[in-house]
Formats: structure tokens, C-alpha cells, sequence
């Protein structure tokens, strides 16, 4: 049997506290992700453009969780 490793974006932040807060929650939960675009978002980016953004990644097998991790917290 193949390991689904195919990864899905989850969430997308303008600034990089509000990512790393969410990035750390999901690896307290257990759950492997990554931070993409950090730096450029942090250099060249604006709240209204979408491109910048920090976008979390996580493996597409865990994405319905880490939503809803996120998702309970941020309540």
C-alpha cells in the first residue's frame, strides 16, 4: 500500500506570530506541518494581497483535524 504523502494548504496568515502560534499548536497536537512563504510574506507582503500570505501546510491525511484544531482554539 502507497503512503498518501500529498500536502494541502490549510491556513493563510499576514503576519508570522499569528502562523508560528497555529504552526505550534498542530505539533502539539502531533500533527506535522510546515510554514511556506514566511520570508517573502514578512519582506514584501500586504494584508490585501493573497499571494503573500503565510500559508500552513499540513499532509492532506491530517488536514480535517488540524482544521479543527484550529479552529477550537481560536474560539
Amino acid at each position: 500500500m502507497k503512503k498518501d504523502d500529498t500536502m494541502t494548504v490549510i491556513g493563510h496568515y499576514n503576519n508570522d506570530f499569528n502562523a508560528n502560534v497555529a504552526l505550534t499548536k498542530l505539533h502539539a497536537a502531533g500533527i506535522p506541518a510546515i510554514l511556506n512563504n514566511e520570508t517573502t510574506a514578512n519582506v514584501f507582503g500586504a494584508p490585501w494581497a493573497p499571494f503573500d500570505t503565510i500559508r500552513l501546510i499540513v499532509l492532506t491525511a491530517d488536514a480535517e483535524r488540524a482544521r479543527q484544531i484550529i479552529a477550537d482554539t481560536e474560539q
